[in-house]
């Protein structure tokens, strides 16, 4: 699924980019409370943003204010 991303290049709607977002907080969290083996259930085109080098901040950034 990278490969296919990185090939069609498409701008990610802002909708797509608060989940991704999201995912790696609470998979951020759960590492804070010691988990250290950690499944994610997704559709296969968010797994390489999962993986991917994203700042904490960046994503703090946009879910602020979200309940």
């Amino acid at each position: 699924m990278t490969a296919l991303r990185q090939e069609l290049a498409l701008p990610e709607s802002p909708q797509t980019l608060l989940r991704e977002a999201w995912m790696r907080r609470t998979i951020r969290k759960a590492q804070r409370e010691g988990f250290a083996h950690i499944a994610v259930v997704c559709g296969a085109w968010h797994a390489p943003a999962l993986l991917g080098s994203h700042q904490a901040g960046d994503d703090a950034a946009l879910v602020e204010g979200l309940p």
